[in-house]
């Protein structure tokens, strides 16, 4: 899920901004950002569900850390309120076309996570052996409005105000950097309010957004480095 600066460093990053909790964090109501194609996602997944001549499976692809994972915790949360007939949901990351043969036609209907490596369905979950079974549906990394619009929807349900600490700059390198992947997101999202938090800034600008990405590009050297030399 996702990884939370802990303790102290925590307290005071929500003490600067008057927040009750650091965006995207809390419950699965709050971590799931409704924008995007991510809502139109989990509604079609809601549809399928329902239906009496559905598939038998249905499968939720897309990139590492677009949020496979979490529309199927909102899914599962959504149907326990919904008094649901319990419904099993499977989640199978990497699935192979074999696979969802052999489990897609028998059992009952599952729900499979399959991370992708492009931005497209592959065609081996669209070929006509499983276009009978099984539903495919595409989860799409954020576009740069989506991005903006997940982070004020964050802010506000961490208990901020009407307008984000974010300057225009700052959210326009979040979208860029991230690449729209949610995962990401969140990652700059919660690094650079600790970040400006420490400096006891009252807005986080595109400088702690490129210091953070910057970091990181270090510490990924680093790792290469040490990797290389065992």
């Amino acid at each position: 899920m996702i990884n939370v600066p802990a303790g102290a460093l925590t307290s005071a990053t929500l003490a600067h901004w008057r927040l009750n909790r650091l965006p995207f964090t809390g419950d699965v109501l709050s971590a799931y950002a409704p924008v995007g194609n991510h809502r139109a996602v989990l509604s079609a997944l809601v549809d399928w569900l329902r239906r009496p001549d559905r598939a038998q499976a249905a499968v939720l692809c897309g990139l590492a850390g677009v949020g496979k994972t979490l529309t199927l915790e909102l899914l599962r949360h959504l149907l326990q309120l919904d008094d649901h007939d319990g419904t099993p949901l499977g989640l199978v990351d990497n699935a192979t076309e074999t696979m969802l043969v052999a489990r897609a036609t028998t059992g009952p209907p599952t729900i499979y996570a399959v991370r992708i490596g492009g931005s497209r369905i592959p065609t081996s979950l669209t070929s006509a052996r499983l276009s009978r079974s099984i539903r495919v549906l595409l989860l799409e990394p954020w576009t740069r409005p989506a991005v903006r619009q997940a982070i004020r929807w964050a802010w506000v349900r961490a208990g901020g105000g009407a307008l984000v600490p974010f300057s225009e700059r700052a959210l326009e390198a979040i979208a860029a950097l991230s690449g729209g992947v949610p995962r990401r997101v969140v990652w700059f999202v919660q690094g650079a309010l600790v970040l400006a938090a420490a400096e006891r800034a009252r807005s986080v600008s595109s400088t702690h957004v490129e210091r953070l990405w910057q970091d990181r590009q270090r510490a990924w050297w680093q790792i290469g480095r040490l990797a290389r030399a065992a």
